[in-house]
């Protein structure tokens, strides 16, 4: 028995160095996987690093872009104040323009026309066309009376002297 503990013993201490060295290796292998890992995560780490610098960069960037935003947030609303002053002009004007409308629909409803001042200046000519016939009769008609009463007073005379010698009178 004592050479069957001596074997096992053996046996015992080769299974032992073998776990050692399998200890051993894996802690290599271990250790290889995470030099492999530090590796790689030091790769990330340069990577995020250069991430971390332009999302700074951008960061700026936009800083840069609000304060621009700021300034033409400014800027619109002097150009809204100045389109409100704007807006209460154009309403007057509006207003203005629709009481001149107003008032030139008026004037036309009573305003003559070229048409119709033609028809009126042919209508005057037309009355002093006549006005000037009846002027021009009323002249004749004046000289001819003139000449009738001149030819009755001549004849009343004749008849005048005519009744003494006539014993009329």
């Amino acid at each position: 028995m004592e050479k069957q503990l001596d074997r096992i013993e053996t046996n015992l201490l080769g299974v032992m160095e073998m776990v050692v060295k399998m200890k051993e290796d894996l802690i290599v292998r271990q250790d290889t996987k995470f030099a492999e890992h530090d590796r790689r995560f030091d790769a990330y780490n340069k990577r995020f690093d250069a991430h971390d610098q332009r999302f700074d960069q951008l960061d700026e960037k936009l800083k840069e872009h609000d304060a621009k935003f700021a300034e033409h947030d400014r800027r619109f609303d002097a150009h809204d104040k100045r389109f409100d002053q704007l807006d209460s002009q154009i309403d007057l004007l509006a207003q203005t323009v629709v009481n001149h409308t107003d008032r030139l629909d008026r004037i036309e409803q009573n305003m003559a026309t070229k048409a119709d001042l033609r028809q009126i200046i042919i209508t005057l000519d037309h009355l002093v066309v006549l006005a000037e016939k009846k002027d021009q009769e009323l002249t004749v008609l004046a000289h001819q009376q003139r000449g009738t009463n001149d030819r009755l007073e001549v004849a009343e005379k004749d008849i005048r002297l005519m009744k003494p010698l006539l014993g009329l009178s």
